[in-house]
């Protein structure tokens, strides 16, 4: 049989096979890669198996193997090029196995390994010669078979050769380059398509359908043996364990004695496309190679397209140099949601994460439609960053876990309830939650926490003290506790204090039956003797010995009063100014620590009374804003007011459901609880680290302002008590009434006497 005569019987026979394809090109691609031979073989094969272009087999013969090939590089998605049936790679297959199926030569090498006769180790034959067998290492680092590179000197392997036989290492060898017909920059060549040759930045895999998820990808494990198209998210790889982390997951390199995890695996350093650091590539979009965190970033908040207008993942740039999607430069990547259809985010198995956050809220918490959790359970779904509610319900000890080991026990949610788990940060943060979205009336937590303190601290009294203490603690410590929160409120100094002001008394008790006495019997030399052999908040005693004498159990017996002490921690002038004009100007520092910075070292604010502060504290009113520190607004300068209203326009609550709940905003200074402000420590302690001492800035500006104020506006201005400002301004004023009163001193001693 002639042989355009075969041609014509092997067109026939592939051509119903691939209509996309029209018959003129068919032709022209099996006569280009089967002489007169092959295209025997390929009829023999195609005649055999009907399904020969579609099944992904290894056994099939070379001709068939290189008409897939070309099939698949001109555009043919119907066509399975199959893989290595050793190692399951896309490589060249010339070689078959002893049970006729196609490997690659790698495999084939592996197969036929022999012990080296240098190096000992059983490794594929790269060389013979008089000794015997030579492996590849043995032979690459044989120094006799070394030259000096042409370009470093060093003597190494030659990696190729010059047109005139000049050799070149490994290291200073450089691909040939052309001209990308897509990008137009000249660049090392990563394939050459039908349109010409791509670089490896334009270079975009060939995708179809996911035999698994259904999905337009790049397929990872091509279909053979029964076993559809896989991509990478259906396929990772079979599980093995880690030679890096010992943990039993998808690993790469499984055919080497050294496997090893996505999360482990060593990946080459890019300079990412969007920060321009040097990190390892996550992926490669048009813009260029981009770094995990990046990858995330523009993943998670999809924006709005500068070409087609689209809310989607922004992975190109147009010649403009803006921002754009990917079908906008010719990549069909939006990652769309195939449960919801929103582009971006994709947590797992093709879902975004505010859809999978769905799914796991009604799987771990039921049906709460009509329940008192329903709030809470959609206030969760709404939350702005599902995925740090994903990763909150994952957590073993979360406020997650709590509440479904409350859920299952029946109980009623309540602060009682909650108040069992004394100590833990997760108790915490959920009766935050439920308050916030109104599952959970709102309390004090100062005095409920005083309460609880106070009631096991009682317990474990003796029932002597016992019958004393608790009147004093209940009566007036805690009743002093409970009018102070509905009058000021209280803060963590008052509640400390408090609780000294009761461990003091108890201490005192224990002492007085320690020397055999008793509280009617108690002097003043036996309290002064208390006093001298402890620590100076003894003297919170006073309290307790005041209520004991007006009960009529003690006689009346005095406490001195400690002296306060002198402010001794300052800042210099200059030092102040610079302190002050960094946080004004100085964009490095976080907008937080500025502004709270700042009203420090302005008006010698608490940092107390700064975490408290709210919108409605900042005023705007003809032309100007204000600030309410005491009982009349400030003027604030413009340069503190632009900062003011930065930090409110950018602060959000870190909570999880603290930015989609009302009330949530209204706090300058937000903290980890959700509907709560930063608290004092905090705040303080962020300061610290940048530098700035709050008690040396605060005393600073209390001494600027109390020598240029007197004590009532002072106290009426800032907010604080009059005691308090008349002290300030007493410290201010001090030396100049010591230097006048030396001064009269000095000229009564100069002025003559009479009768001299």
């Amino acid at each position: 049989m002639k042989r355009h005569q075969r041609l014509d019987q092997v067109v026939a026979l592939l051509a119903p096979h691939l209509p996309s394809l029209p018959l003129s090109e068919l032709r022209e691609v099996v006569d280009r890669i089967a002489p007169e031979k092959a295209l025997y073989w390929l009829q023999e094969h195609i005649e055999k198996h009907s399904d020969a272009l579609t099944s992904g087999s290894v056994r099939l013969p070379m001709a068939m193997f290189r008409l897939l090939t070309e099939l698949e590089s001109v555009g043919c998605t119907e066509v399975v090029v199959p893989l290595c049936a050793g190692c399951g790679k896309r490589r060249m297959l010339r070689l078959t196995n002893s049970e006729g199926a196609r490997i690659c030569q790698m495999c084939k090498a592996r197969a036929t390994a022999l012990p080296c006769n240098r190096c000992g180790k059983t490794a594929p034959v790269n060389y013979r010669d008089a000794e015997g067998v030579i492996c590849r290492n043995c032979y690459s680092n044989d120094p006799a078979r070394h030259e000096a590179c042409t370009v470093c000197g060093h003597a190494r392997r030659v990696a190729v050769r010059g047109p005139d036989g000049e050799p070149f290492c490994a290291n200073c060898y450089s691909r040939p380059t052309r001209q990308c017909v897509r990008c137009g920059d000249t660049r090392p060549v990563k394939a050459n398509t039908t349109a010409g040759p791509v670089c490896t930045t334009c270079y975009v895999h060939p995708q179809r359908p996911c035999g698994s998820c259904g999905r337009i990808r790049r397929i990872k494990t091509r279909a053979r043996d029964g076993q559809p198209d896989l991509c990478g998210n259906c396929d990772p790889g079979p599980v093995m364990a880690c030679s890096s982390c010992r943990r039993e997951r998808p690993c790469l390199r499984v055919t080497s004695d050294y496997p090893v995890c996505r999360s482990c695996r060593d990946r080459p350093q890019r300079t990412c496309a969007r920060c321009g650091r040097q990190r390892s590539a996550t992926a490669r979009w048009p813009m260029g190679p981009v770094c995990g965190s990046c990858y995330r970033y523009i993943c998670v908040n999809p924006a709005e397209c500068a070409t087609c207008g689209e809310r989607r993942p922004l992975i190109g740039v147009d010649e403009h140099q803006r921002q754009v999607c990917g079908p906008c430069v010719g990549v069909d990547l939006t990652y769309p949601c195939s449960a919801c259809g929103n582009a971006g985010d994709i947590y797992r198995d093709g879902e975004c994460a505010r859809c999978v956050l769905r799914d796991q809220l009604h799987e771990q918490f039921g049906s709460t439609e009509g329940t008192s959790l329903e709030p809470l359970i959609s206030a969760l779904a709404a939350a702005e960053t599902p995925r740090s509610v994903l990763l909150w319900m994952r957590r073993e000890n979360s406020g997650a876990t709590m509440l479904r080991n409350l859920l299952i026990s029946g109980y009623p949610i309540t602060h009682e309830l909650l108040d069992t788990f004394p100590g833990r940060q997760a108790a915490v943060h959920l009766r935050q939650l439920l308050v916030h979205v109104a599952v959970l009336p709102e309390r004090d937590e100062h005095v409920a926490g005083m309460e609880r303190w106070l009631q096991n601290y009682l317990a474990a009294a003796a029932a002597l003290h016992r019958g004393i203490l608790q009147p004093y603690a209940q009566w007036v410590v805690l009743r002093r506790v409970r009018h102070q929160a509905h009058a000021k409120g209280n803060t963590a100094s008052s509640i400390k204090y408090a609780r000294t002001q009761v461990s003091v008394a108890h201490a005192f008790l224990e002492w007085v039956e320690g020397c055999q006495l008793s509280l009617a019997d108690v002097r003043q030399p036996h309290v002064d003797q208390w006093l001298a052999a402890g620590a100076s908040t003894r003297c919170n005693l006073r309290d307790f010995l005041r209520w004991a004498r007006r009960c009529r159990l003690i006689a009346d017996l005095r406490v001195p009063w400690r002296p306060d002490g002198e402010p001794s921690n300052f800042l210099d002038e200059d030092e102040h100014l610079a302190l002050l004009h960094r946080c004004v100007h100085d964009s490095g520092l976080p907008l937080d620590v500025r502004a709270a910075g700042a009203l420090t070292l302005l008006y010698g604010m608490s940092v107390t009374r700064i975490a408290q502060l709210t919108h409605q504290d900042i005023q705007v009113r003809e032309g100007g804003q204000y600030i309410q520190m005491g009982k009349h607004p400030i003027v604030l300068p413009p340069a503190l007011a632009r900062l003011l209203n930065e930090q409110m326009e950018k602060s959000t609550s870190r909570s999880l459901v603290g930015r989609v709940t009302p009330g949530a905003a209204s706090w300058i200074f937000p903290g980890a609880l959700a509907g709560r402000p930063v608290t004092g420590p905090k705040l303080s302690g962020r300061l610290l680290r940048h530098g700035i001492d709050v008690r040396a800035s605060r005393n600073t500006a209390l001494m600027a302002l109390a020598s240029d104020l007197p004590a009532p506006i002072l106290s009426e201005m800032l907010g604080i008590h009059i005691n308090t400002a008349v002290e300030w301004v007493g410290h201010v004023k001090r030396d100049w009434a010591v230097y006048l009163a030396a001064r009269s001193e000095d000229d009564d001693l100069r002025r003559p006497r009479a009768g001299e």
